[in-house]
């Protein structure tokens, strides 16, 4: 399967929305300074490790190249762990790990690796130019490369929601207010919202779309006693994710069935008496509202209030070759610049 995000194709082994998000809305300000600051120091790095690793592409029996391309790749990683692009640093740990699995691999396996890293080295060197220059953070665009070298991995369904970070804090106050529950009813009321949760989650799983309506009602049942912000916030997000599948704005297929059944277990612990929610979950939920057609007041709210749709690249930021079309761009931007010397002097 595969997930159609603002008409582009992003391929995750999950599902495959059929309707886009219309919200024009973008992702929030990136202050590009403290990037800008060791963007010079991250492309020495990139460029020193690349060239380590043509001599190692060249000459696979000299380990010394690979140990050396390495540890510039490593140097470029920490500053971009420094400047806070979690996604962009997800990213870096993968060219790290194809260059540690270079010393495993004979010399035919050695040549596609090789070109992978280098890929997504340039790639990266290109990204990060945009965002100095002012491009809003959307490492989804990077995703053709990183699914590029999980598959040499082995790894044949990557997430899209590697890359997928968005802000977790709701931007204004939740909608709606609160239900108190008594100490001493609260405990039954949470198990009976496990048990509408599973048996929805059940139907659910035999594909039966309608099973989506009662864990919508279970996820609301536990939003409306939730006594913390953040995570009534969550729950929240998820009635989103299930009112998406009811109103046919997403597809009911494997990624979202592996969610669903992710979320039962994060019930369970809420059931136990742990109201604590991993980021990695709530982002997964996110991007699924992300992804989704606006088809509903409660996922465009979601969508809107979270900044989702300007996370999602477009069809042209992700099927342009732009590695191929930089030597274009830059002739391009050369003969705009004489033609406005020369136009200057007129």
């Amino acid at each position: 399967g595969q997930v159609r995000a603002r008409d582009s194709r992003i391929p995750t082994g999950t599902m495959m929305p059929t309707t886009t998000p219309a919200s024009t809305q973008t992702v929030p300000d990136f202050d590009p300074g403290p990037l800008s600051w060791v963007q010079g120091e991250i492309g020495q790095a990139l460029a020193r490790g690349q060239d380590r690793l043509a001599a190692f592409r060249a000459t696979p029996s000299d380990p010394g190249l690979l140990v050396q391309a390495r540890n510039c790749i490593h140097q470029a990683a920490g500053a971009i762990q420094m400047v806070g692009l979690d996604a962009v640093a997800v990213y870096t740990d993968e060219i790290e790990r194809q260059l540690t699995r270079l010393a495993e691999l004979s010399p035919p396996g050695i040549e596609p690796v090789c070109a992978n890293i280098d890929r997504a080295c340039r790639k990266l060197v290109l990204f990060l130019d945009e965002l100095v220059g002012g491009a809003p953070p959307v490492p989804l665009k990077l995703f053709p490369e990183y699914e590029a070298m999980q598959r040499e991995r082995g790894i044949q369904a990557t997430a899209a929601t590697d890359l997928f970070f968005p802000a977790l804090r709701l931007r204004g106050p939740l909608p709606g207010a609160r239900v108190p529950v008594p100490a001493e009813k609260l405990a039954a009321h949470l198990r009976q919202q496990r048990r509408v949760y599973q048996s929805g989650l059940l139907t659910f799983l035999r594909g039966d779309a309608d099973g989506a309506r009662k864990m919508r009602e279970a996820a609301a049942g536990l939003e409306r006693v939730t006594a913390q912000e953040s995570e009534r916030v969550f729950w929240w997000t998820v009635g989103a994710f299930f009112d998406a599948i009811v109103a046919g704005g997403l597809e009911p297929g494997l990624g979202a069935k592996q969610l669903a059944a992710r979320l039962d277990l994060q019930i369970r612990r809420v059931v136990e008496g742990s109201a604590k929610v991993a980021a990695r979950l709530r982002r997964e939920v996110l991007y699924y509202v992300a992804v989704s057609a606006p088809v509903t007041p409660i996922v465009r709210a979601v969508q809107d209030g979270f900044g989702l749709a300007g996370l999602i690249p477009t069809a042209a930021a992700l099927n342009a070759d732009l590695l191929r079309l930089q030597p274009i761009l830059r002739e391009m931007r050369e003969q705009l610049a004489a033609a406005k010397n020369i136009w200057m002097k007129v």
